[in-house]
């Protein structure tokens, strides 16, 4: 009887054994993160697209151990770390310059001063550049005619997304420089006192994205008198 009560035991122990070595063999990968301190991730994160640059905005975390913000981009091989401070403002800001014009893929890390970091934030952002603003077109005039002292320039509708608006430029009779701005809803420009013996120019200013940072510029071109 004592015999078999020992192996009954034995095998008992052996099954414990067994399942626990089971059981470690599958978390032990997890183990060391079991440990590691995450602080506040980058919360609400708006992207703010721009010529060769791109900029992030996001809300403060309310995690008070926050110092540090990095964005990642070309799968990590390239970073930019900015500080966060501690004043009343509400909103941080990151700004990474010198990009190329493309579409990138960008991670935002938070962390504290002893290097614990917060979980990664994907963001994917466009980048706009001299591409984009030689296929910018101008609004253009549908006749200009003299009308009086002033020169009254009807417009075609405007066409092309992000539209700004039709800057036209000319010189007065006094020899100063004037500048007036067609809205995108408006077809007709009315100018005073131009000195029609100078060139009258214009060109169309585009916003490529609601949050852009960035205003873009078709080409200057010049308005024909009928």
């Amino acid at each position: 009887m004592m015999k078999n009560y020992v192996i009954m035991l034995s095998g008992l122990i052996w099954i414990w054994t067994a399942a626990c070595t089971k059981m470690d063999y599958h978390y032990r990968d997890f183990l060391p993160m079991a440990n590691r301190i995450y602080v506040g991730k980058v919360d609400s994160v708006k992207v703010h697209p721009g010529k060769n640059r791109i900029k992030f905005s996001w809300k403060k975390s309310p995690d008070p151990t926050v110092t540090h913000v990095t964005a990642y981009w070309n799968n990590k091989r390239d970073s930019l770390t900015i500080p966060i401070s501690d004043d009343a403002i509400d909103t941080a800001e990151l700004i990474v310059p010198n990009l190329d014009e493309e579409t990138y893929v960008f991670e935002l890390f938070a962390s504290d001063a002893v290097g614990n970091r917060s979980v990664p934030v994907e963001v994917v952002g466009k980048v706009y550049g001299a591409q984009y603003e030689s296929l910018l077109l101008n609004r253009l005039p549908r006749s200009a005619q003299v009308q009086g002292d002033s020169l009254v320039v009807a417009w075609f509708e405007a066409g092309g997304d992000g539209l700004l608006g039709t800057t036209i430029s000319y010189r007065n009779q006094a020899g100063a420089n004037q500048s007036i701005t067609l809205h995108p809803d408006s077809i007709r420009s009315v100018l005073y006192g131009v000195d029609y013996a100078e060139d009258i120019s214009y060109h169309s200013t585009y916003f490529p994205d609601t949050l852009a940072v960035d205003t873009f510029y078709s080409r200057i071109d010049w308005i024909v008198l009928n």
